[in-house]
């Protein structure tokens, strides 16, 4: 029983982790996105002139997005700590 329990916890670090992989991903190609743009700040927001297009963000927007790119570093760190506790080989080896 109990090793059924420790494989469910393992089971879903394992998916959380792998999610919080990909958030992290999708937030730093945004950032580098971002870092690659021409942009001005208007009364309307904030004008991004990226490869992407062009699109119109609330003035917040980059930092918001910086913000959320390091809670989610942080996330993807505890999960990591979290399966290394468990006895799990390393997720993200450096």
């Amino acid at each position: 029983m109990w090793q059924e329990d420790r494989d469910a916890v393992v089971k879903r670090a394992y998916r959380e982790f792998r999610d919080a992989k990909e958030s992290l991903d999708a937030l730093e190609a945004a950032c580098v996105e971002i870092s690659e743009s021409s942009s001005i700040t208007n009364d309307e927001g904030y004008l991004i002139l990226s490869p992407s297009g062009v699109r119109l963000h609330d003035t917040d927007y980059v930092r918001e997005l910086v913000a959320k790119y390091h809670a989610a570093k942080r996330n993807k760190e505890v999960l990591r700590k979290r399966l290394i506790e468990l006895g799990e080989l390393d997720p993200d080896p450096k």
